[in-house]
């Protein structure tokens, strides 16, 4: 970026951009550099974006930025990682961030998830307004928080170097067990929405299990918010910088804390299940085995009932999650 904080010369000068958004056609306009880059501008749809040649790697999860969106597109049959901001009033706003995302990708050498993610921690002062945890992900960082509380009581385990926060396509805790994926709903059915054909993909040579939480409406005397879970486990863990970058990467921020007024306690007993080849997922292998591409379906969002799914015994778990399955939950 330049010393006042605008685009690089290498990128359309913001004045340029602007007069593209007045214009009835998308326009894209090639960043020189390695790897290829676009930088494209949609006035009719309201959009800027950088796409950037895909690496394979996931996207992050930008889901508590209203005006942010990362995806995988298809250009001219190659793939492209794509951030987008959206909306008239935030497009040359966010132009500098667009620019210094191409900037770490191209000069420093960093991937496309790591350079959105660094990015948004530097901006994250300009982006505060729009970072109130949307609900999906109020009741999502609320399940996680219930897992770290109940592993704080589990001998041998540190649930601050397990729990992942928002650290891109890993999945949300690493045990000595396995990886845990969290997943939790206000539904009165185990359904759970699932992001993406990878993000019930095991690591390598790890196990994947996932944590079905089901939460329900409650009273002042039995219930929680979401700040109070917070300051439980700070309370508990003393962990510090680490524990509060964690909160923070997942969209935790104190200053919204009043707004977070739901009180909410278990539903049923939470059930663990072993995401194998029994486990009713959709990944790119079992896309491929029909005979249709995982390219090709670059943004895949789907929900999956766990009812009546056979789910393994306390007897039939791992030390550590037997220990978590019978644990002492509090709301």
């Amino acid at each position: 970026m330049t010393a006042d904080g605008g685009a690089p010369t290498r990128l359309p000068a913001p004045q340029t951009v602007e007069a593209y958004l007045a214009g009835a056609v998308p326009v894209a306009v090639p960043v020189p550099g390695t790897p290829a880059a676009l930088l494209v501008i949609d006035g009719a749809a309201e959009q800027i974006a950088i796409e950037v040649a895909w690496d394979g790697e996931a996207v992050p999860d930008l889901v508590e930025y209203e005006y942010l969106h990362a995806r995988v597109v298809t250009r001219d049959g190659i793939a492209w990682a794509r951030l987008e901001i959206s909306g008239r009033a935030h497009l040359l706003d966010g132009y500098p961030l667009l620019s210094a995302i191409v900037d770490d990708i191209q000069h420093v050498g960093t991937s496309f998830g790591t350079a959105v993610r660094a990015v948004l921690a530097r901006y994250r002062d300009m982006l505060a307004a729009s970072e109130k945890l949307t609900s999906e992900r109020e009741i999502g960082l609320y399940g996680e928080l219930l897992v770290f509380e109940r592993l704080l009581g589990i001998a041998g385990v540190d649930p601050v170097a397990a729990w992942r926060g928002s650290a891109g396509e890993e999945h949300d805790f690493g045990l000595i067990d396995g990886d845990l994926e969290v997943k939790t709903t206000t539904t009165e059915a185990p359904a759970h929405w699932i992001s993406g054909l990878r993000q019930l993909v095991p690591s390598t040579q790890r196990p994947l299990w996932l944590i079905s939480i089901q939460l329900t409406g409650a009273g002042a005397e039995e219930g929680a918010t979401l700040g109070d879970v917070v300051r439980r486990v700070r309370a508990q863990a003393r962990a510090g910088d680490v524990l509060e970058g964690k909160l923070s990467e997942s969209g935790w921020r104190d200053a919204q804390a009043a707004h977070y007024v739901r009180r909410l306690r278990l539903r049923v007993p939470f059930a663990i299940y072993a995401v194998d080849d029994a486990f009713p997922a959709l990944t790119p292998s079992r896309l491929a085995a029909t005979g249709l591409p995982a390219e090709r379906f670059p943004r895949v969002t789907y929900q999956i009932d766990l009812t009546g799914l056979p789910s393994p015994t306390v007897a039939q778990l791992p030390p550590v999650l037997a220990a978590l399955l019978e644990g002492d939950m509090k709301p």
